[in-house]
């Protein structure tokens, strides 16, 4: 069957110049516009083949897999769902979110759609180190890329962050800023099962300071509840003990916004008494008071990566990559360094 891969490819341009010509959208030109028409005419192609697709057993539908815990208080999951769904509308699928419970058997609601083919690829989210649903989906020849990472990666296509390098280039600027004394904020799973991001920034907190000759201390690293006024209470405890760090590494909005409320409540200033700094940047950090640091500024992109991914499975297609880490970058904002503030 002809697919808006193909008529890309016959008429030289890409799979969203195709979209923009069948939707009339975009500011497309007229010699484009005529080539691309050609093309369709040429290879017979039925944009909206529904009944096509329903022919072959095909349903058009691209599921995206994420538990429903991780959209509380995250500004960074609008991002990367916008980027996911953008990505979608240039191609002939359209986008099914399906979140699912927080708890160790939650796999099994992917497996039901899985044996219903309520798909035709999946996107999985929030990926744990021995992940069941990624099992699962390699055992059936339905089209999947993850967002994050497993153990076991053997022929499994994925898009991530570097989460490793991002963590060290955080906690080597708040080195750089003097100082000495780091904590780092981030949240529990509360009896689910935990995601490889979760361990990947814990462990990579551990060895950038280890690398840096500076003092690892548990009571620093609080592993807190999603509930803002408990995560506040404990963060508000740690910093008003005599010995506390100078500088928080948060790692989700979240933890950002609890950390700058206690901050707020012990009358620290941000960031001559308290440096902090998040991991993914949030389209709230540039509004708070003062905006705040981040390391990594690539959400939207891995979204849109891991989708082209998927859509050129689906059109038959190899990747020209299969496993990609993004590499962070750091945004610096006044709530690391003074001389930032307006």
């Amino acid at each position: 069957m002809t697919t808006i891969y193909d008529v890309a490819h016959e008429a030289g341009v890409s799979i969203g110049t195709v979209s923009y010509v069948i939707n009339n959208k975009g500011s497309i030109g007229p010699q484009t516009t005529q080539r691309v028409q050609q093309a369709i005419q040429k290879l017979n192609y039925n944009p909206r083949g529904a009944a096509q697709a329903l022919a072959r057993g095909c349903t058009n539908t691209v599921l995206l897999v994420a538990p429903l815990n991780i959209y509380e208080y995250q500004m960074s999951m609008i991002l990367i769902i916008e980027s996911i769904g953008q990505a979608i509308t240039n191609s002939d699928y359209r986008l099914f979110i399906h979140p699912t419970l927080n708890r160790p058997d939650a796999w099994r609601e992917l497996e039901a759609d899985v044996g219903r083919r309520q798909m035709d690829g999946v996107i999985l989210m929030h990926v744990q180190q021995n992940d069941p649903r990624v099992e699962l989906l390699r055992h059936t020849k339905i089209p999947f890329v993850l967002i994050g990472r497993c153990e076991n990666l053997d022929g499994i296509y994925f898009v991530d962050a570097d989460i490793e390098a991002a963590v060290h280039l955080g906690v080597q600027h708040l080195y750089d800023l003097g100082h000495r004394t780091i904590g780092m904020l981030d949240e529990n799973t509360e009896g689910g099962p935990e995601a490889h991001i979760t361990r990947a920034l814990r462990d990579g907190f551990h060895l950038s300071l280890e690398s840096l000759n500076l003092e690892y201390k548990p009571e620093w690293c609080l592993h807190l509840s999603r509930g803002p006024a408990s995560a506040s209470q404990d963060i508000l405890q740690m910093l008003a003990a005599p010995d506390h760090p100078t500088a928080l590494f948060a790692m989700s909005d979240a933890m950002v916004m609890n950390a700058y409320s206690a901050a707020h409540t012990l009358h620290y200033k941000i960031p001559e008494d308290l440096a902090i700094i998040g991991y993914a940047d949030s389209p709230l950090y540039p509004s708070l008071n003062p905006p705040c640091s981040a390391v990594f500024d690539s959400i939207p992109m891995i979204g849109r990566i891991a989708t082209e991914m998927l859509l050129t499975l689906l059109y038959g297609e190899e990747p020209e990559c299969k496993q990609l880490l993004i590499p962070p970058h750091l945004v610096a904002r006044s709530s690391t360094q003074p001389e930032l503030i307006k």
